[in-house]
């Protein structure tokens, strides 16, 4: 339940917010500094905010903590108008939320080491049923209502959720009594590997979540489209996560992780093309291969390469490098998308490509 409530408020906040943004009157340039910000500062974040969860045996409270800070941020949106305050405000709602879908993952990855939970395909796939049934009832909602409804309906999402957060599982008692084992990426060049290409094909993501219905608007898609879009997605990543443990039987981690890269690298370049809407709609289909087969390869690697006492870090290590390459081009999306529009999605599809080549060249280490 945990997982469907986190995945919910996302449903509302990565299609939404920023058309949100744009009806405030803010740009190009605007939009990817808001967007871009809460990447950067997370950094600073995510190495103690993981530490803290490794060490506890009931991640509860800190949870709680986070979504309690998301929340009163964005509740402070609703008011302010300043540009400045915008900027913090969003930045504050948005690196408070960002460790939760990670600590989730790490619980559930202690439940899968545990013997607790078998397939995690099975457990993951409620977050994205959850994400695509609120993204799809969110276009209806925003031809409706307005992107202010939208972001009304988000913050009830974050209420639920945090409500829900006393549910999450807790840690096993020898995950939690064990000695906190400083996390050697030396001893683990494999894991490094993974982490950087896992890094670049989200970041590839940085247009698609930062301008991507702004964009779906600019080329005359209707309102009530824009959530069908993003669902589409994510059903077909719901697809993948399901046949889970056969996708992992047949291709291994690093088969998974080289079809992310290459799925991902078709999807934008495909984008670039501004298609029609239903060409658009089967494009978003390899979403199953951006998320999904990403995913599934890093639970792969990281239940066969890390401890459970290190796993949190581990995951907020791989949010850390993924922020770096996240922010880094969604500062970069702002004067791109500005000046080639959709064919910005080019440039996008460099990440995946550089990833695809990194598996490619390491298929000996990563086995």
């Amino acid at each position: 339940m945990m997982m469907a409530a986190v995945f919910s408020v996302l449903g509302l906040h990565s299609p939404y917010f920023p058309l949100w943004l744009s009806a405030r009157g803010l740009g190009e340039s605007d939009i990817a500094l808001v967007m871009g910000v809460p990447l950067v500062l997370r950094l600073a974040v995510a190495g103690p905010v993981g530490r803290l969860a490794d060490g506890q045996k009931d991640r509860r409270p800190l949870m709680a903590a986070l979504l309690l800070t998301t929340l009163a941020s964005g509740l402070m949106l609703l008011v302010v108008r300043d540009f400045a305050l915008i900027v913090l405000f969003s930045a504050l709602m948005m690196m408070a939320f960002q460790p939760a879908p990670t600590m989730v993952d790490a619980t559930l990855g202690s439940l899968v080491r545990r013997g607790v939970v078998r397939n995690v395909g099975r457990v993951r796939i409620w977050g994205s049923i959850s994400f695509a049934a609120v993204a799809a009832a969110g276009g209806p909602l925003l031809a409706a209502g307005g992107v202010d409804v939208v972001f009304g309906a988000c913050l009830a999402l974050l209420a639920v959720t945090l409500g829900v957060c006393a549910l999450l599982p807790s840690a096993g008692e020898t995950e939690s009594a064990a000695r906190v084992e400083r996390l050697k990426f030396s001893q683990y060049p494999e894991l490094t590997v993974v982490m950087v290409a896992i890094a670049l094909i989200n970041g590839s993501q940085a247009l698609y979540f930062s301008f991507g219905s702004v964009h779906m608007q600019a080329i005359g898609f209707p309102a009530w489209s824009i959530g069908m879009i993003w669902t589409v997605g994510v059903a077909a990543e719901m697809v993948v996560l399901w046949f889970a443990p056969a996708a992992m039987a047949r291709l291994g981690p690093r088969g998974l992780l080289l079809a992310g890269a290459l799925g991902t690298l078709a999807r934008w370049c495909g984008t670039a093309f501004d298609p029609p809407l239903a060409v658009f709609l089967l494009l978003q289909t390899l979403n199953a291969c951006t998320m999904a087969c990403t995913y599934l390869a890093w639970m792969g690697f990281i239940q066969k390469l890390v401890p459970d006492r290190a796993s949190a870090r581990a995951q907020n290590t791989l949010m850390t490098l993924t922020g770096l390459s996240m922010a880094g081009m969604t500062f970069l999306m702002g004067p791109v998308y500005h000046a080639l529009g959709g064919k910005a999605y080019f440039v996008a599809a460099i990440l995946p490509a550089l990833a695809a080549g990194l598996v490619i060249a390491s298929r000996r280490r990563l086995g």
